[in-house]
């Protein structure tokens, strides 16, 4: 939809009882379930958030995020998660709390929480689930009729039994929760699961770089690392220390972990941990979640995908000349199901300079032409330019992010060309100071004709 449509968009409390009707209505005011352990303090209020950076100033200017949360049930309204509005007021706050030294807060409506009777989101599991690149689609569609709000889907999840699981992830607009009741940790509510599903959302990956049962486990995989506990790192950022990610210590009360030789310290409060006092970011969390919530802001809390209705596939061009690197077609799915058109981009890699790579586009009718680029950004992109039979076409891209996204539409302007062929040049020659390289990745080129040559 476009921004256009969004004036005459109802509310979305409105839209839910509208489309889902008396079933609904009962659903959403079934009685609350009975009340699980209250999360224990383990950190004052106003002390959450300072672990790693203090009690400094929060970031400015203030960035704030409306939240719409949904209650999902199937079909026919069964399985509806367990979760009320009190429920979801209590994880904002929390996340407020989590969040203040980042200039972000949250907010929601507790009277705007949406019923949806949807079997497919109802099930969603994430990306291991078989179907997951169509549950992804449709939750997308549904966010995207809501734009600048952040969705939350709180779900049943697949089979009988309620999951106790969320998940998210920066290459989908949407964050999926259980219910209140279904998710317990350390035998209470879990009331900072929200607001590490949030961190996912706003691009912070995990402190650890994988799960051990037991520290046995850990300690052999570190020894067969040389001891480097480096090897522990999750997120890839200086200041969050390399977390073992054992199971069993996430309810102890312990700030050190003994493995053999080696004594690691557990960060038992930072939110993207498991651990049981999660509850502050890094000064270099705060920056990656600042540059992605202001991305997704200028897309109205929606990241682009390179879905054009018809297009050339880049990858499929002829190549006629390639300098400074090497190129080939790179499936793009493992970077995010859906986002790239066909799935696939032509990625160009060089890491130690400036590059270029020339392919024949052929033009089947002359005419002034509208041109898009869909292309991709990463932490080890360069700047794109692009010519046309010699001719620069647009400006130049900056192609950095600090994950592997997809960039939208790239308008290139419009050009008379002449039915035949014609030569598209892809440079990287320069890079943004944070990029580890001049690689490039383009994805498909859509030419709309807007005036045909007579």
């Amino acid at each position: 939809m476009t921004s256009n449509d969004n004036a005459r968009r109802p509310s979305a409390r409105a839209a839910g009882w509208r489309a889902l009707g008396p079933l609904a209505l009962l659903a959403s005011l079934a009685c609350s379930p009975a009340r699980e352990p209250a999360h224990p303090v383990h950190t004052a209020p106003e002390e959450r958030g300072s672990a790693f950076v203090g009690r400094a100033a929060p970031r400015r200017p203030l960035i704030e995020v409306s939240l719409l949360a949904f209650r999902v049930a199937d079909d026919d309204g069964g399985r509806a998660a367990r979760v009320t509005s009190a429920d979801i007021a209590r994880s904002v706050a929390f996340a407020n709390d989590v969040y203040r030294a980042a200039g972000v807060r949250f907010r929601f409506d507790p009277s705007e929480l949406v019923p949806l009777h949807n079997r497919v989101i109802n099930d969603l599991e994430g990306d291991q689930q078989p179907d997951w690149r169509a549950a992804k689609h449709a939750a997308d569609e549904v966010a995207e009729h809501f734009p600048d709000r952040l969705v939350v889907f709180f779900r049943h999840g697949r089979g009988p039994h309620a999951t106790g699981a969320g998940f998210a992830g920066a290459d989908y607009n949407f964050v999926v929760m259980p219910g209140w009741s279904d998710d317990l940790h350390c035998g209470h509510d879990h009331i900072s699961a929200l607001s590490h599903e949030l961190g996912h959302h706003l691009g912070l990956q995990h402190t650890f770089a994988r799960v051990f049962d037991v520290p046995s486990q850990a300690a052999d995989f570190l020894a067969a690392c040389g001891g480097d506990a480096r090897a522990f790192d999750g997120d890839g950022l200086d200041d969050t220390a390399p977390d073992p990610g054992v199971r069993t210590t996430e309810c102890q009360a312990i700030d050190v972990l003994e493995l053999g030789a080696a004594r690691v310290p557990l960060a038992r409060r930072n939110i993207m941990s498991y651990y049981d006092q999660p509850e502050s970011l890094s000064r270099e969390q705060i920056e990656r979640l600042r540059w992605f919530l202001l991305e997704r802001r200028a897309h109205r809390l929606k990241l682009p995908r390179n879905q054009p209705s018809s297009a050339l596939q880049v990858e499929q061009l002829q190549i006629l000349a390639q300098s400074g690197g090497e190129c080939w077609p790179q499936r793009m799915a493992p970077f995010g199901a859906g986002n790239w058109s066909e799935g696939r981009q032509l990625f160009c890699r060089s890491q130690a300079g400036p590059q270029s790579v020339r392919v024949r586009l052929q033009v089947e009718q002359g005419g002034l032409q509208r041109l898009e680029l869909y292309a991709t950004r990463a932490p080890d992109y360069g700047i794109l330019e692009v010519t046309l039979d010699g001719v620069p076409l647009g400006g130049a891209y900056d192609a950095w992010a600090p994950a592997v996204l997809a960039s939208g539409a790239i308008p290139l302007g419009e050009v008379r060309l002449e039915a035949g062929s014609h030569e598209l040049t892809f440079v990287t020659r320069a890079k943004n100071a944070a990029s580890t390289g001049f690689h490039l990745g383009v994805d498909a080129l859509v030419m709309l004709l807007v005036d045909p040559l007579s």
